[in-house]
């Protein structure tokens, strides 16, 4: 006889979660079984002290999406670069994910290049946050923005981004644009 009551399989854990599975041949099949949830996308520029240095790295920080799957490329003056990009594996939390890319460059390549642009590819849809280097040392953001005292660790493709109250980091010089 049949029970009245339906237990959901042992790999469902939400209504609001989508299903990988990766068939032969790197092929996905995803079943949704809620809403897309675009990321949350934050673009940080190098610091005043590594920009000093030999080179410069700029921080893209996708959090807060579902399903998986979001893929980021990075364009410099409208061209896309592939060399110096780090992206990170997608990590879970509570059936919402997040990641990281970095795009490194040397030092002279950051001088020649005026606006950079991280593009998010999410459930089909493109997503673009950009920094614009501004070409005078007075030039107020476009977009207020208050960071305090942060850094950014790189080990082994996972970046953690610290933050601690203190004063507003000055960004002289530099805008973003969204």
């Amino acid at each position: 006889m049949q029970s009245d009551s339906l237990e959901k399989p042992s790999w469902s854990k939400t209504d609001n979660e989508a299903l990988w599975w990766t068939l032969g041949g790197g092929t996905e099949l995803v079943i949704r079984t809620g809403p897309a949830v675009k990321p949350s996308v934050s673009l940080l520029p190098p610091s005043s002290l590594q920009i000093s240095g030999d080179s410069a790295a700029l921080l893209c920080l996708l959090s807060s999406y579902s399903p998986q799957g979001a893929q980021v490329s990075w364009t410099l003056d409208g061209s896309e670069v592939t060399e110096g990009v780090q992206t990170s594996a997608e990590s879970e939390r509570d059936g919402r994910y997040s990641r990281s890319s970095v795009l490194s460059l040397s030092k002279a390549r950051w001088e020649d290049a005026q606006r950079f642009v991280c593009r998010v590819t999410h459930d089909g849809a493109a997503q673009e946050t950009s920094f614009l280097k501004s070409s005078s040392a007075d030039v107020s953001p476009v977009k207020s923005s208050r960071i305090h005292s942060s850094h950014v660790v790189v080990r082994d493709q996972t970046v953690e981004l610290r933050t601690s109250s203190g004063p507003s980091v000055d960004r002289r010089g530099l805008q973003t644009e969204s």
